[in-house]
């Protein structure tokens, strides 16, 4: 998770695409100290902060940095979790220069069920290129002043839901170890599959979406029905948010 200036959570690579767009850009910049620039986000799973990356932030706090935060989410829902990573970076004696929160393919995504795959679309992307500017424009010019950012406190409570085994299509699978690599919790049995200890995963369909053979997916009659579920939340285009 940690890259100097960039700690993330990107099981599925949304968020870093969207994190090094800024970074790239803010380097392009006339902006001193960009040392002290660091860029906190990760996707946004039922309107909170993963578990697993908070848990991380607070095995690995920093402080006196200037913060912006990068959320993705699959054009569902918002909630509470940008106010969540916000409340940290304050709570440990960080600035936040910038927070946004923008509308991604979601992670359950696929060829045959395609869910918010147009965004970010043009209009999203443009609005990322106007924040940029204006973060640039703070960081340049020194500014410091508070942001409002939407949510609720206490936390929404993260509805408890059942996993879904991974399932491999031992044929297709060509044992390249991909999965076990970018699994974010290191489920040491996720290689073969048949021995994953299900209650560890987090669903973030990292080994789906990277497997190169398309070897993994879900059990089909219980993922189809979360799939449904989602194109009705997903169907209509939500508001991403960036704020300065």
């Amino acid at each position: 998770m940690d890259s100097s200036n960039i700690k993330i959570f990107s099981p599925t690579g949304n968020t870093k695409r969207i994190a090094d767009i800024v970074m790239s850009n803010l380097l392009g910049k006339n902006i001193s100290n960009m040392e002290n620039i660091c860029i906190i986000g990760c996707p946004i799973y039922k309107g909170r902060v993963p578990q697993p990356y908070m848990q991380w932030l607070n095995d690995h706090p920093f402080s006196n940095k200037r913060v912006i935060i990068v959320e993705t989410f699959g054009n569902a829902h918002i909630d509470d979790a940008l106010l969540e990573l916000h409340d940290w970076a304050i709570d440990h004696n960080n600035q936040v220069v910038g927070a946004l929160a923008i509308a991604s393919s979601h992670s359950y995504s696929t060829n045959e069920h395609p869910i918010a795959i147009h965004h970010p679309n043009s209009t999203e992307l443009n609005e990322l290129d106007s924040f940029i500017e204006a973060v640039a424009v703070k960081l340049s010019k020194d500014q410091n002043n508070s942001l409002t950012i939407p949510g609720h406190f206490p936390y929404k409570k993260s509805p408890v839901s059942t996993p879904i085994q991974p399932l491999r299509d031992a044929e297709r699978c060509c044992d390249c170890g991909l999965c076990q690599e970018v699994c974010p919790q290191q489920n040491s049995d996720i290689l073969g599959l048949d021995g994953i200890v299900i209650d560890q995963c987090l669903m973030c369909c990292a080994c789906i979406q990277h497997c190169p053979t398309e070897a993994i997916s879900y059990e089909k009659t219980e993922f189809n029905a979360k799939i449904e579920m989602l194109r009705e939340v997903c169907k209509t285009d939500k508001t991403s948010l960036f704020i300065y």
